[in-house]
C-alpha cells in the first residue's frame, strides 16, 4: 500500500527529533477494502508510526456542517437538552441527497460500493452525532469516541427490509463512459 511506503519514508527521513516534536499522518479513506485488510494495513503502519500519530479521516466528516454539529448541540444544550431525547423525539430521518451523479467516480463505487462509502461512514457518523449522549468533555477525542460507540452498541441492526437502495438512472452509462473497455455493462 502507498500508505505503508509513505509511513516508512516519514519514519526514516521526516520524523522530527526532540521531546517537543510530534508527527501526525492523515490518511483518507478507504482504509483497506474490508476489516481484514484494514487490520493488516494498521499492523504494517504500526512498524513506523504510533497509533496516536495516525488520523484516519473521511473528507465528508470535515465538512463544516458535519464537524460543527456536536459543538452546536453542546452550545445549545441548555435550550434543547430537555427536548433532545426519546420522550420528545419520535424519530429522526437522515437523508442524503446528492445533486451530482456518479460520473467520474464509478470506478471507486464499483470497487468499494456506495453502501460502504456512504452508509458505513457518512450516515452512521451523522446518526452518532444526532443521537449520542454528549460526553462531559466533548473536546476529548476518547470520550467523544466512547459516546459514539455506546450509542452504536444500542442501534438495532438493519435488514434489507429497513432500507431502500437505488441507482442513478445514468449509472451504467457513466460506468461505460468512465471505463470504455468494460464489456460487462449493459446500457
Amino acid at each position: 500500500s502507498a500508505y505503508v511506503g509513505l509511513a516508512e519514508y516519514i519514519h526514516k527521513y521526516c520524523r522530527p527529533q526532540g521531546t517537543e516534536a510530534w508527527v501526525r499522518v492523515v490518511l483518507e479513506k478507504p482504509f483497506g477494502s474490508d476489516l481484514e485488510s484494514a487490520h493488516t494495513m494498521s499492523a504494517a503502519l504500526a512498524k513506523f508510526l504510533k497509533e496516536d500519530e495516525v488520523w484516519r479521516i473521511d473528507h465528508y466528516l470535515g465538512k463544516e456542517s458535519v464537524s460543527q454539529f456536536a459543538a452546536f448541540r453542546a452550545l445549545n444544550q441548555p435550550l434543547y437538552g430537555p427536548l433532545w431525547n426519546n420522550r420528545h423525539v419520535e424519530r429522526v430521518e437522515i437523508v442524503m441527497k446528492e445533486l451530482i451523479d456518479a460520473q467520474g467516480r464509478t470506478g471507486f463505487y464499483d470497487e468499494y460500493g456506495v453502501i460502504r462509502d456512504v452508509m458505513q461512514n457518512h450516515l452512521t457518523e451523522m446518526l452518532a452525532l444526532v443521537a449520542m449522549e454528549l460526553p462531559n468533555n466533548a473536546s476529548d477525542p476518547r470520550e467523544f469516541q466512547e459516546a459514539k460507540l455506546e450509542l452504536l452498541e444500542h442501534v438495532r441492526h438493519l435488514t434489507t427490509d429497513d432500507v431502500i437502495v437505488g441507482q442513478y438512472r445514468t449509472y451504467n452509462t457513466h460506468v461505460k463512459e468512465d471505463n470504455p473497455k468494460r464489456s460487462d455493462v449493459s446500457m
